[in-house]
């Protein structure tokens, strides 16, 4: 397993997409933390930390882009045909580009609160109103929450970059299918516990407190159950299909 997750961390190093996607989500981190500043700079300064805190929505669909890409561009260029010759396994390969998806979602989630701190101190030295207001437990507990939120999100994107088998279809299927259907769905009282985008929500931001979010241990809960259930039919569908 370590070789074939070995082999599938050369081919994400090698594409200019993955790089470019990664430098996007870091962009989008700075830009959230320094949004969340401004935006509540009347709100006190524990308000404006823990909105600087909060994991950005952005970067969630950038990393779930992110796994798509990694999954469904060797579709695209039939690169595929070989991986599946030199292992025959295709859960095995599935598994090792989610373990690389996710390991590069958790290097960026690990540096959206340094990034947030930095941006915070950047504006308040530079004259902005309020102030740092963060406890270290504030911040472990927000910077755990946002690592395991990309993560599984990038997870999700490889298992629908597998099932899609198309870069395009795939990060259409992602974002309509997570971002706007799961988003509208989660607007129901009945379903809004459970969606995946109220899961998302919660574990970016910890602090939030709607009676129709689920608790920060449900949402980890859900999105691990999430993950497993797309995961096996994305086993059981590839294992069934053709190469070509």
């Amino acid at each position: 397993m370590a070789r074939q997750v070995k082999a599938e961390w050369i081919k994400a190093r090698s594409l200019r997409s993955t790089w470019i996607l990664l430098a996007i989500g870091l962009l989008t981190m700075v830009v959230g933390a320094l949004t969340g500043v401004i935006t509540f700079k009347d709100e006190g300064d524990r308000v404006q930390t823990l909105n600087a805190l909060s994991g950005s929505q952005f970067t969630l669909v950038v990393v779930t882009i992110l796994g798509v890409l990694l999954a469904a561009s060797e579709y695209g260029s039939k690169a595929i045909i070989s991986t599946y010759t030199a292992t025959a396994d295709r859960v095995r390969v599935i598994l090792a580009k989610s373990v690389v998806a996710a390991l590069l979602a958790v290097v960026v989630g690990i540096l959206s609160v340094p990034i947030a701190r930095l941006v915070a101190a950047v504006y308040f030295g530079f004259g902005g109103e309020g102030g740092w207001d963060a406890a270290f437990g504030t911040m472990f507990h927000y910077g755990y929450g946002i690592v395991l939120a990309y993560a599984g999100f990038a997870v999700l994107g490889v298992f629908i970059g597998t099932l899609c088998r198309s870069v395009a279809l795939g990060v259409g299927v992602a974002f309509v299918g997570i971002f706007i259907i799961d988003s509208m769905l989660g607007s129901i009282s009945v379903y809004s516990e459970y969606a995946l985008t109220s899961v998302a929500s919660v574990l970016v931001d910890p602090d939030v407190h709607q009676s129709r979010y689920p608790l920060f241990g449900s949402a980890i809960a859900l999105l691990a159950l999430y993950i497993g259930v797309l995961g096996w039919i994305a086993a059981v569908v590839e294992r069934h299909r053709d190469v070509s």
